[in-house]
């Protein structure tokens, strides 16, 4: 599981202070800012929270690989948590998927408990997104499961990163992404609109 975020920058010895700004659900506040005025850089902290998609896909381990990929497909998701009640037991992904395929199994009999990923990784919503990317890349994921205490609250997937990212580097890079273009939500209204590709 990964920390919380690193502590916010202080003050620069000529006085000079970072705009600040705080990120929640796509809106930006400005804090004060308590010296001259001067803004010589933008430091954006936002969290896991706030680009999760918190209506996390779940599935039963005893469902056949094909049930799952079509349940992804119908909900435009890249993996699925598995889960027995409120216990996370693994996660399966497109990768697992192609995995199946490739080794010839049969996706109506083979079952999502014998081809899940159980060593699951795991991020807390008060996480970084910086902490966040840095973990994906690192150890060649793409979805993290969102974890607090023991509930799982959402997942956070490289299409969510990626959209902020891209927002970002902008041509206004000052301003933070609205809600209503953070990837999970366009998703979200592709499902409910019945875009499946």
């Amino acid at each position: 599981m990964i920390g919380c975020p690193p502590e916010l920058p202080l003050p620069a010895a000529d006085g000079d202070f970072p705009t600040l700004f705080t990120f929640r659900k796509g809106l930006a506040t400005q804090l004060p800012d308590p010296s001259s005025g001067r803004f010589d850089r933008l430091t954006a902290i936002m969290h896991v929270s706030d680009i999760m998609t918190s209506a996390a896909v779940v599935d039963s381990a005893d469902d056949s690989i094909a049930q799952a990929a079509a349940k992804m497909r119908e909900q435009q998701t890249g993996s699925l948590l598995i889960m027995d009640g409120d216990r996370l037991l693994g996660i399966f992904t497109e990768r697992d998927l192609l995995k199946a395929v490739a080794l010839g199994q049969d996706l109506n009999e083979t079952r999502l408990k014998d081809t899940m990923t159980t060593d699951v990784i795991t991020v807390t919503p008060a996480a970084s997104l910086k902490e966040a990317s840095t973990l994906m890349a690192s150890k060649w994921i793409r979805h993290l499961p969102v974890v607090e205490g023991e509930k799982v609250v959402g997942v956070i997937s490289q299409r969510d990163l990626t959209g902020v990212i891209s927002d970002l580097l902008a041509d206004e890079p000052e301003q933070a992404p609205e809600d209503s273009a953070l990837v999970r939500t366009r998703r979200l209204k592709r499902i409910e609109a019945g875009d499946l590709d």
